[in-house]
């Protein structure tokens, strides 16, 4: 099958159809039926201004098609209309990795160049509901030119039960954001209550409390060719 004009970055097959989802650096994101004889797509959406680099089917209604990109926004697609996709501003960075969360639709998480973690909520507006930054005390400071080392979040996944996150990134890292405990509610960036209603969205959106380190080194001056 043939469509796009430059590098895949993503696919992602829908939950139940026999159909195809692919993100591309040609800021393009394309549907895909396997089955058909021919070598078309089923649509193309040229929404996002530059690459596109995740695309995910929400796990629970199959409608959704979330996307992140380099023009740091993520746009949600409805496969049932023709309608522009809502848009989701936040990151101050390329979007680099996205993930629903396993049970609760409207939730979903994204990850950044500049290692930036955001929190969203469908209907919920188009900001995020929580949005971490990186420490400016783990920074580490690139000794050729005195800059900071970018360290982006490239994946992401929930854990099947839905109360905690992984991260992983350059840093050689692996992150752990996990709530405190069933029904604990919604912690901002600062750790003030920001909902206290239980069973909703809101109770699953973690914050960090552990960091595993799978393995690091300091990061070289090749590491941040890309």
């Amino acid at each position: 099958m043939e469509g796009h004009i430059d590098r895949i970055n993503c696919v992602d097959w829908h939950p139940r159809y026999a159909m195809l989802a692919s993100a591309a650096k040609d800021n393009t994101v394309r549907l895909w039926d396997p089955r058909s004889s021919g070598d078309k797509c089923l649509a193309t959406m040229q929404h996002h201004k530059s690459d596109v680099m995740k695309c995910a089917w929400n796990p629970t209604n199959g409608n959704w098609l979330l996307t992140g990109s380099k023009d740091q926004t993520l746009r949600l697609f409805d496969i049932r209309n023709t309608k522009e996709p809502i848009e989701f501003v936040g990151h101050e960075k390329d979007v680099y990795s996205l993930a629903w969360h396993p049970t609760h639709e409207r939730l979903f998480a994204s990850g950044g160049l500049d290692g930036g973690l955001a929190f969203w909520g469908v209907g919920t507006g188009n900001t995020p509901k929580v949005l971490i930054r990186p420490d400016e005390k783990e920074v580490d400071i690139n000794p050729q030119n005195n800059l900071p080392f970018i360290r982006p979040i490239y994946e992401m996944a929930w854990h099947p039960l839905g109360h905690c996150l992984a991260t992983g990134s350059r840093d050689q890292t692996v992150k752990f954001w996990c709530r405190k405990g069933v029904g604990h509610a919604m912690l901002s960036e600062n750790h003030k209550k920001q909902s206290t209603t239980k069973n909703t969205p809101n109770d699953v959106v973690p914050e960090k409390v552990v960091e595993k380190t799978v393995h690091k080194v300091t990061p070289s001056a090749k590491d941040q060719e890309d």
